[in-house]
């Protein structure tokens, strides 16, 4: 079964006070939504629908569409379909896409995660060690896209790679655009009208292995990422700030987006949007956990200042449901929903929200 993806929300305990600044947006995406209102919204689950039963899955997508939104994200995980190199097992992965473009979402697979044959040298036995030959992720590209075809509207290369701990042995802007380009080069062969989603940035400072996502995009456009890209992609966790709150501190990383949106204008993308495939806030007892009614809040004011942003494509909360009951571990309790499937007031909050504004479904 898929292993379970580490997220970077724990940076929240580590992470240094960096200057947040801001950056620019991209061309083949579907345009951003007029500003003031919201963009098109999706939710990522996280892999734990991987271990859901059938009945799970189509409740689970069906209450992302009873919510209003049009998209998901998923893991097209590497290290789990092709364990051994040229056997490749697509029935997991499949079942979960499957069953989300049955509730008439569109699905953006992140394709990521190296299966030990593959992986560069490393101390650390890990699927986030980069592949050892970015050819060999490009051809594992190429296979996703011919065997999905259509069922997959988008394609997210990797997963916060400026943090250590989804891109080791060590964070590398250089390294991950020539996985970028490796892995779009592929798709586009296969498929020419591909949306190529790169980045997938987080907030953390500079400092203990990581890059502060402002200057990892700006490095990234430094290597030539442009080509290789449609939509940058960020992960900007606010909490417990909401992410309406323009003063500048640490955890708020919406405030960034700005200086990402500069970047990309500077590298010549000013057409191109910005996507965000993560953001959300945990409710529970656990370090800078809040409460559901600020949870609520949070989500919405986040959604309605993507929208206010103008070159936001998407917005993708993290997460639908809780994965446990303790309210002391944070990362079981980013959901929408409660562990046992009651609704919290994020939930029904976002809903109302997202008919009101007239945001795309």
């Amino acid at each position: 079964m898929m292993q379970l993806t580490l997220r970077s929300r724990w940076m929240r305990l580590v992470m240094t006070a960096a200057t947040v600044v801001g950056v620019a947006t991209t061309a083949a995406a579907p345009a951003a939504t007029a500003a003031g209102c919201a963009p098109s919204v999706g939710v990522s689950p996280g892999a734990s629908v991987y271990g859901y039963s059938d009945a799970d899955l189509n409740q689970t997508f069906a209450q992302m569409r009873a919510l209003g939104a049009t998209w998901t994200r998923i893991d097209i995980a590497w290290s789990s379909i092709e364990a051994n190199r040229g056997v490749f097992t697509w029935g997991t992965t499949d079942r979960v896409v499957n069953a989300a473009r049955a509730q008439g979402l569109k699905v953006l697979g992140i394709v990521a995660y190296t299966p030990r044959w593959a992986r560069a040298a490393s101390p650390v036995d890990s699927d986030k060690v980069v592949p050892a030959n970015p050819a060999d992720f490009g051809a594992f590209a190429a296979r996703v896209a011919s065997h999905y075809g259509n069922a997959l509207s988008a394609y997210e290369i990797w997963n916060e790679p400026n943090l250590q701990a989804f891109f080791m042995p060590r964070v590398d802007p250089g390294r991950y655009v020539q996985l970028l380009a490796a892995a779009s080069t592929a798709i586009r062969r296969v498929n020419g009208g591909a949306l190529i989603v790169g980045g997938g940035v987080t907030g953390a400072g500079n400092g203990g292995g990581n890059m502060n996502p402002v200057d990892f995009v700006s490095a990234m456009y430094g290597s030539g990422a442009a080509p290789f890209l449609d939509v940058v992609s960020v992960h900007p966790y606010s909490y417990p700030i909401d992410p309406a709150d323009t003063r500048p501190n640490p955890y708020n990383y919406f405030n960034a987006i700005p200086a990402i949106r500069a970047t990309m204008v500077a590298g010549g993308d000013a057409r191109k949007s910005i996507w965000i495939t993560e953001f959300g806030a945990p409710t529970g007892a656990g370090t800078n956990a809040v409460s559901p009614a600020a949870q609520s809040a949070m989500i919405v004011h986040g959604v309605a200042r993507a929208g206010q942003f103008g070159y936001v494509g998407n917005v993708f909360v993290y997460s639908l449901r809780d994965t446990g009951p303790n309210v002391y571990d944070r990362e079981q309790n980013f959901g929408l929903r409660y562990s046992n499937g009651s609704p919290k007031p994020a939930y029904n909050d976002l809903r109302g929200y997202l008919a009101r504004c007239g945001a795309p479904r």
